[in-house]
């Protein structure tokens, strides 16, 4: 890790961010119960028409009953997702100014008389929001919801799953999986937007700095960000980890020396090692099919553009 003074900055940095992510989700929570206390006569309607005596899952697809609470979910999670693009927006502001305050900080700490940032330039370029990415989200986020929940009732049909345990799969997955999708948005875009400004706070710095380091939260990293940390990159590029990853970019100006990931993790046991690789992994490793480095993997996000992924076992060995 960076030292002290960094590593403390670092850590605050993060803390920063998590308490106002909690402070979102909690808003996102208290409305997203509120809608499915709304859906609750819906909900108890389907479980009802499941547990009538030789009902197929084909009759339960074609139910009055089903039809009504799809159309009422997609209702409610339209409104819903207008809550999320609010709180997206205050999140992304919010960020903006943690990014360049973060950045701010590691300067000062390595000695750089820097250009304090133009936070207003700096939201109008960062601006997830706005983006046509962000809008198709949200404007079809009920409508993807239903389609899930349309494709449940599909794969009961295709595995023989019975009407009663296909309605609490569809209740069940109504309970959670919009709302995590909410969470999941918010504090990726939380997250994204303060990297962006601290990226964007270090080129206003560009003669000055020799580029960033990335720094993962280890340990708890998986192993795609453990293999990224310690590694030297240009200012023209910027940290890309996972959804709700929160790597960080630190500046370099040539002096500092960051441990890199794969020496760390060298410093553990073959019990720790294994543990975070996974058995098939870490046999692969010790035996020399892949390289360290392999661990990581880029996609394309629509949203987020390249983003980085732990490599599965099949990736790494074939």
């Amino acid at each position: 890790m960076p030292d002290d003074l960094a590593k403390a900055a670092h850590d605050l940095f993060l803390r920063r961010l998590a308490v106002e992510n909690r402070i979102t989700s909690a808003h996102l929570l208290g409305s997203y119960r509120s809608l499915t206390g709304s859906l609750r006569s819906s909900f108890d309607a389907l479980t009802a028409l499941s547990e009538k005596r030789n009902l197929t899952v084909s009759e339960l697809a074609r139910s009055k009953q089903l039809e009504r609470l799809l159309a009422k979910t997609e209702k409610e999670l339209d409104n819903f997702s207008e809550i999320i693009a609010k709180q997206s927006e205050i999140v992304q502001d919010k960020a903006i100014e943690e990014g360049a305050d973060f950045a701010s900080t590691e300067l000062k700490l390595v000695g750089v008389r820097f250009n304090h940032p133009d936070i207003r330039a700096i939201q109008i370029s960062v601006d997830y929001t706005d983006t046509s990415a962000f809008k198709g989200i949200i404007e079809n986020f009920g409508g993807y919801h239903v389609q899930s929940a349309k494709d449940i009732i599909a794969t009961a049909m295709t595995e023989g799953i019975n009407p009663v345990q296909t309605a609490r799969r569809i209740v069940a997955y109504y309970d959670k999986m919009p709302m995590y999708d909410a969470v999941r948005l918010t504090r990726t875009l939380q997250l994204w937007s303060a990297r962006k400004s601290t990226h964007e706070t270090y080129r206003q710095n560009a003669e000055y700095l020799d580029g960033w380091i990335w720094v993962a939260s280890i340990p708890g990293a998986c192993m795609s960000c453990v293999s990224q940390h310690g590694t030297n990159h240009p200012l023209d590029e910027e940290l890309n980890d996972h959804h709700n990853g929160r790597c960080t970019p630190i500046p370099n100006t040539g002096r500092q020396k960051v441990q890199s990931g794969e020496d760390w993790f060298n410093s553990l046991s073959d019990t720790e090692q294994s543990a975070m690789m996974g058995a098939g992994k870490f046999e692969a490793w010790q035996e020399g099919k892949f390289n360290f480095s392999d661990l990581s993997k880029t996609y394309t996000n629509p949203l987020f553009g390249d983003m980085r992924r732990e490599s599965t076992l099949a990736e790494l060995v074939n």
